[in-house]
């Protein structure tokens, strides 16, 4: 009897969150910030997703204006959303879903107001919108 052979080729993905602001944010007193995550390659979307900041789990229902929206479909998006940002909000921002590696976005809340127009001091990362 002939010797057979099958070849297989595995492709492992693994499943990891994305907050599309980041790795870092600047972003004026006062403004609303909101971090997107973008959760892909999962087999299926995630049960849940906690925010983080600094560590300690967000708290949704605080009469401060913290909200959370979530889609799920082939991928799933996750929306932070704080009214009115202030610089005690500055810190380190965590999307984690159970099924995929955490995102982490370094968030800046700067007191520049450029003359009236907050959204002239909006900074991404290394490029500047000024």
């Amino acid at each position: 009897m002939p010797k057979m052979s099958l070849f297989i080729q595995l492709n492992v993905v693994v499943s990891r969150a994305k907050i599309i602001e980041g790795p870092t944010l600047y972003l004026s007193n006062g403004l609303t910030l909101n971090l997107t995550c973008l959760v892909k390659d999962t087999p299926e979307p995630p049960d849940y997703i906690f925010w983080y900041y600094n560590g300690q789990v967000i708290n949704y229902g605080s009469p401060r204006g913290i909200k959370v929206h979530t889609e799920k479909s082939t991928q799933t998006i996750s929306k932070l959303i704080i009214l009115k940002a202030q610089p005690n909000d500055s810190g380190n921002y965590s999307c984690t879903p159970s099924n995929a590696e955490p995102a982490h976005i370094a968030v800046h809340i700067t007191m520049q107001n450029n003359g009236g127009n907050p959204a002239a001091s909006i900074q991404h990362g290394k490029r500047s919108a000024r």
